[in-house]
């Protein structure tokens, strides 16, 4: 094969290779946000959820992902691709308050509980 061939296939598969990663990165969303404990049920005020496990469940056919909040209860997912999810807490002692219906895209969300 011709060298002036073997580069033009070579920048070819590079072109190719950046092209593919180009498309996979751009494919990410970050949901983000603040989980709070409503005031009520023995809370006087709203606090931050520390330490809480959430779930980010797709409407359909992805895995569910899992995060933990932070002392402050800051939280962030990474997904991929397009679609609508929703978010749920992962303790018997809460139940999500809002927002409760289907969102999709990168967000951020001010996720409310309220104590059971």
């Amino acid at each position: 094969m011709a060298p002036r061939k073997k580069l033009e296939l070579m920048y070819a598969k590079i072109f190719t290779t950046i092209l593919v990663l180009s498309s996979w990165a751009a494919a990410d969303n970050k949901v983000f946000g603040q989980c709070i404990v409503l005031a009520g049920n023995g809370n006087l005020d709203e606090i931050p959820c520390p330490n809480l496990t959430l779930k980010l469940e797709p409407a359909v056919g992805k895995d569910i992902l899992y995060t933990r909040t932070n002392e402050n209860g800051l939280f962030e997912f990474t997904t991929k691709g397009e679609g609508k999810f929703t978010l749920g807490v992962m303790s018997r002692l809460y139940e999500v308050v809002a927002p409760t219906a289907a969102m999709s895209g990168t967000r951020k969300i001010n996720l409310q509980l309220r104590q059971k």
